[in-house]
């Protein structure tokens, strides 16, 4: 542990990673009034012994019961907070999403075809997402969820698609619409509408929502 950062083994990747602490964080960790020999601050906490995720769910758990809040709730789910608090204030996750993927599109493997993000895609998504925490979360699983989502077919193999609402101006761009499925593991169903566009045939995302039952 050094001040500023904490750095842990991650397991999932094999590799020794660094996470950077805020100056709150510090403030609560680090003693800045008591110094070792070496010249670093003493912790004003015990913190080398919090081991994984599951020690900290039960503190977190004591919290949530003294609260009144019955759902269960873990460590995980501030992640969760951390990316409705993002939105909430303002912080362009497709933005981010766009620059770490330029050509705005990714292959997916049940349509056998590229799909396209667009400004459609932003705006249409957006909207719906802004009404459910939920599905505001799903927003940032979009790589995951474009290049891993699933399209039904029927029992010949063809993929099952249905027609643009003709009260919806945004689908009217479109010929058919594929409703697709992905389950997230720890977070559950999400779907991912896909439209193709009359004449060219693009595979373009129009909308990412959650599944918040079944």
């Amino acid at each position: 542990m050094k001040k500023f950062s904490f750095y842990f083994n991650h397991h999932k990747y094999a590799k020794r990673k660094a996470t950077f602490l805020n100056r709150v964080l510090n403030s609560v960790i680090w003693d800045t009034k008591k110094t070792t020999r070496g010249g670093n601050h003493q912790p004003k906490r015990n913190v080398e012994g919090v081991s994984n995720s599951q020690f900290c769910n039960t503190i977190i758990a004591d919290w949530v019961k003294k609260t009144g809040i019955t759902k269960d709730i873990t460590f995980h789910c501030f992640r969760h907070t951390f990316a409705t608090l993002q939105l909430t204030h303002g912080t362009d996750i497709y933005g981010k999403w766009i620059i770490a993927n330029p050509a705005k599109r990714l292959y997916n493997q049940s349509l056998e075809a590229y799909i396209e993000v667009r400004f459609l895609s932003l705006e249409e998504t957006a909207g719906h997402a802004s009404l459910k925490y939920k599905s505001t979360v799903a927003v940032t699983f979009l790589s995951e969820i474009i290049e891993n989502a699933i399209a039904p077919k029927d029992k010949n193999g063809n993929l099952i698609t249905e027609m643009p609402r003709p009260n919806v101006k945004n689908q009217a761009r479109f010929s058919k619409l594929f409703i697709m499925g992905y389950e997230k593991a720890d977070f559950g169903k999400i779907k991912l509408t896909v439209g193709e566009l009359r004449g060219s045939g693009q595979k373009i995302q129009y909308c990412v929502t959650a599944i918040e039952n079944g």
